[in-house]
């Protein structure tokens, strides 16, 4: 049988295991915390560059279009010019 003393013992050994286990069990969370925020940070700054990326390449699109409906209006113009001269010829 077990004295008083020895239970106490057993009992602070348990309390202490207990608590330890707390301890380890917050610090392992913490370190999980910490892994997950590092991911999140990470994806959010690739998502940020592709997004920048993504405006890059629509401004450039952008400038693209309103050169080819540019270039399309100046060949109207020509086109419409030469029809004209074409049928000031026959005319004459």
């Amino acid at each position: 049988m077990m004295n008083f003393v020895q239970v106490v013992c057993v009992l602070i050994i348990i309390c202490l295991n207990i608590c330890c286990f707390s301890i380890e069990s917050t610090s392992n969370l913490e370190s999980i915390r910490e892994s997950y925020l590092n991911t999140v940070n990470e994806l959010n700054q690739e998502l940020m560059a592709m997004k920048e990326a993504y405006e890059e390449l629509d401004r450039e699109k952008q400038v693209l279009s309103n050169e080819l409906e540019k270039r399309s209006f100046e060949i109207d113009q020509s086109e419409t010019k030469q029809t004209i001269g074409i049928l000031l010829l026959f005319r004459r």
